[in-house]
């Protein structure tokens, strides 16, 4: 009998510790950027639940956790139309769930790519000013600008050294190399019409660059950034990371909503799969684990992260994020599983997602004739610019303007923000007199050659967004739901 007890408590034991060694292999915080929601997510990444969300700057795009795991640094870029550039970074306390610093930046720098040196350094790319910053993230100081040739400083990467430094230029479609040592700049290559995301060899030999509009990934020798191959890819590539230690490399297809698998050996794709059982996930950033073989992937347009067994192209799991996640990074030294998870503020109304029997193209011309609104949505929306609709332009919203209730709900003067032609969405915002701003927008998704998917968010910040949740929240869910209706309406009918 004692033999027994013995017995039995040693496998108690065994159990006990194995399944502690399980949960510290896996202890740690997930720290998600949702651009729409301006705002991080973190997650416990065990039980892949929120913990808390932490509101940041304007659009925040890239986040990118120090070394020590002590801080995520996030680059608050700002909207695509460059009319509310960014020109902050928010430093994040992993271990307190709180933003502990906001880093100001030059003015219109529109932040992006993140790439730390050490703990207390890091690089930044300043897109709207197009140059390299090198931060000291605890004083908060721009310790050194390098402008750069070439448009758009989006991306950035140093090798393994830290002697050199690579930005993909992504409006002019080349990449640069800079010495660290000094700040200079070594040469500048033409890699296609759209330079994304960078990735580097264990060995620092090769540089993989993404081109977002030819739809290849460009290998190039880092020692003089001559071209080796270009890799054909899905649509629309945008970033790639190398894993199983610099065996393979994966690249994300935001139009395909695929993500691809690259033998370093061979420099051939080996495996495509989906990153999402949606029709266009977007996905985006990717955050190899600690295995060297699973990924989170952060789905933009379905506001979903998937953790994705690499090697198999299997989606062990999704879980929500917020309002199109972008940047997503890990901290495994900072454990905050044990803070209650804290009320989301902002006000959200969707409409949608509807689909509409006709070609994206068409639903796209209807969408982008605002002046229409009115007559499509019956008096639910209307909508009028002065001269065409492009960024920057303001337009005049009313709400049932010709109705009892509509003379009470005062038109708001909006700034359009995007008129993006090529991922089909349309977007304006207001700003509120506490400096917030609301922000409405309408993507759509093609789901086949004369199908398409319709979706508008309207998101109102807090305290107003409570305020107008109250009173008119049942007649803004009813004049967006007309609006997209109507589009639908008018597409399936449209004549070219």
């Amino acid at each position: 009998m004692k033999n027994f007890l013995i017995i039995i408590l040693q496998i108690i034991f065994f159990i006990l510790f194995f399944a502690s060694f399980n949960n510290l292999a896996i202890s740690g915080t997930i720290i998600v950027g949702n651009v729409l929601s301006n705002a991080v997510t973190l997650f416990n990444e065990k039980t892949l639940q929120p913990i808390k969300e932490i509101k940041v700057g304007f659009m925040p795009h890239e986040v990118v956790v120090s070394p020590n795991g002590k801080m995520a640094l996030v680059a608050n870029f700002g909207d695509l139309s460059k009319i509310f550039p960014g020109n902050t970074l928010s430093s994040i306390d992993i271990a307190n769930a709180r933003l502990s610093q906001t880093i100001q930046l030059p003015d219109k720098s529109r932040p992006h790519g993140i790439a730390f040196l050490s703990d207390e350094k890091a690089l930044v790319t300043a897109q709207g000013i197009q140059s390299l910053l090198e931060i000291d993230v605890n004083s908060g100081k721009v310790e050194k600008i390098m402008p750069l040739p070439g448009a758009g400083a989006h991306m950035v990467i140093s090798d393994y050294a830290k002697q050199y430094a690579y930005v993909a230029n992504s409006e002019s479609g080349t990449v640069c190399k800079i010495n660290l040592r000094n700040f200079s700049l070594v040469g500048e290559a033409k890699i296609g019409k759209e330079a994304e995301g960078l990735a580097l060899t264990l060995e620092d030999d090769l540089l993989f660059v993404t081109d977002r509009k030819d739809n290849y990934v460009a290998v190039v020798k880092t020692k003089d950034l001559s071209l080796v191959k270009k890799i054909k890819t899905d649509s629309g590539p945008v970033r790639v990371v190398l894993f199983n230690k610099g065996k393979f490399a994966v690249v994300t297809n935001t139009v395909s909503g695929s993500a691809q698998i690259i033998d370093i050996a061979s420099l051939n794709i080996i495996n495509s799969f989906r990153t999402d059982f949606s029709p266009l996930p977007v996905p985006i950033n990717i955050y190899i684990n600690k295995d060297e073989v699973t990924a989170y992937i952060a789905n933009s347009f379905v506001n979903s992260i998937s953790l994705v067994d690499l090697l198999t192209g299997k989606i062990i799991k999704t879980f929500n994020s917020r309002f199109m996640p972008d940047g997503i990074s890990v901290s495994h030294s900072e454990n905050i599983s044990n803070m209650n998870s804290e009320k989301i503020s902002d006000v959200t109304y969707v409409a949608g997602p509807i689909e509409i029997n006709a070609g994206i193209e068409k639903v796209w011309l209807v969408t982008k004739d605002v002046e229409k609104y009115n007559s499509i949505s019956h008096g639910a929306v209307t909508v009028h610019v002065d001269g065409e609709v492009v960024p920057g332009q303001i337009i005049k919203l009313s709400l049932y303007k010709d109705t009892c209730l509509g003379k009470l709900i005062p038109e708001s003067n909006e700034t359009i923000t995007i008129v993006d032609n090529d991922r089909k969405m349309l977007a304006w915002m207001r700003e509120l007199p506490d400096g917030k701003f609301t922000e409405r927008y309408q993507v759509l998704e093609k789901i086949s050659e004369n199908k398409t998917r319709s979706t508008i968010v309207l998101r109102i910040p807090d305290p107003i967004g409570s305020i107008t949740k109250a009173t008119l929240g049942k007649v803004i869910d009813s004049a967006l739901t007309e609006l997209n209706n109507g589009i639908k309406h008018e597409a399936e009918q449209y004549k070219s």
